[in-house]
């Protein structure tokens, strides 16, 4: 159940939120805008919540949501972002997704699961799948791979995961690509060699941190990690990591410190370590920007897929 049962001031839905490729937050607010605020509505309802906003990135999608607003008269602010990944933070939002289920739900219609299906696939589109769609079937909805040994990553890059062909899709962005591509040997190299590579390639550079929205200054924890020097790095602050991936893709050396960052947070999750407070560190100074989506995708080798997707939401 989105959003969890806790005091809120304030709704946020996020249609702002789509990574590379990624066009369903877009989508759902162009096609889907009457869902997408009333889904708003019902959430703020349900929590006792009046104020309401909505983060957008693209033109379209804030023109149709200012139709459906005005048509409504609802109160409900509009928060146009720059089209940048990752989306600032320091919030806890909706996701587009979320919110026309929430619609549906409302209205007594089973709810689909929204998915943006895309790179090398036939027909890329954002699809309203059943419910429990596994990867497998939703490849086939947008006309199979282009090659037999694809891969399929879960949440697109530079975020996502690795998700094998039987298993159930809940991220919105659904990303094929074919086994060689870097993206997927980046995602396929364990743990054990990126600490190996960073203890040989790692310049020091601090680009990685200087590129990170929180900011947790990965290249500490990855030097610290490389050499296994006591050198005073806090690795708890790793708990207020994201796992967003903007490191990895202004890194010069083509290391990994989002790997080695994610695998401290979750080793020190697993071991019961409490992450409130790195989280309302990072939220006192996140930096807002990211990287510019069209830029992310060349540097990302997805350029060669970003055919716009059909649209059957």
């Amino acid at each position: 159940m989105w959003p969890p049962p806790r005091a809120k001031q304030i709704v946020v839905g996020d249609c702002a939120a789509d990574p590379p490729l990624g066009a369903t937050g877009r989508a759902l607010a162009t096609a889907r805008a009457e869902d997408v605020v009333y889904g708003l509505g019902a959430i703020a309802l349900a929590l006792g919540v009046k104020r309401l906003a909505l983060r957008v990135r693209h033109d379209d999608a804030r023109a149709a949501l200012e139709r459906e607003i005005a048509r409504r008269e609802a109160r409900v602010q509009l928060r146009v972002l720059a089209d940048a990944w990752p989306p600032p933070g320091g919030e806890e939002v909706v996701p587009a997704s979320e919110l026309v289920r929430a619609a549906e739900r409302a209205r007594g219609v089973e709810p689909r699961t929204y998915v943006t299906i895309a790179g090398a696939v036939r027909a890329p589109q954002v699809a309203g799948a059943r419910a429990g769609s596994t990867v497998e079937e939703l490849v086939a909805l947008a006309g199979g791979a282009l090659a037999d040994d694809w891969v399929a990553v879960a949440g697109g890059a530079p975020s996502g995961t690795l998700a094998p062909r039987d298993a159930v899709v809940e991220d919105p962005l659904l990303l094929i690509l074919p086994a060689s591509h870097e993206v997927v040997r980046r995602l396929r190299t364990p743990i054990a060699d990126w600490l190996q590579r960073a203890a040989s390639a790692c310049e020091g550079c601090r680009l990685c941190s200087e590129a990170c929205p929180a900011p947790l200054e990965p290249h500490q924890i990855l030097w610290t990690l490389a050499t296994l020097r006591e050198d005073g790095v806090d690795l708890a602050r790793a708990l207020a990591c994201t796992g967003c991936g903007l490191c990895d893709a202004v890194c010069p050396s083509v290391l990994s410190p989002r790997a080695l960052t994610v695998a401290v947070r979750d080793r020190l999750r697993a071991a019961g370590a409490n992450g409130n407070a790195a989280r309302a560190n990072r939220s006192a100074v996140e930096k807002p920007g990211g990287l510019d989506v069209a830029l992310l995708t060349l540097r990302l080798g997805l350029a060669p897929f970003a055919a716009p997707p059909a649209i059957r939401v």
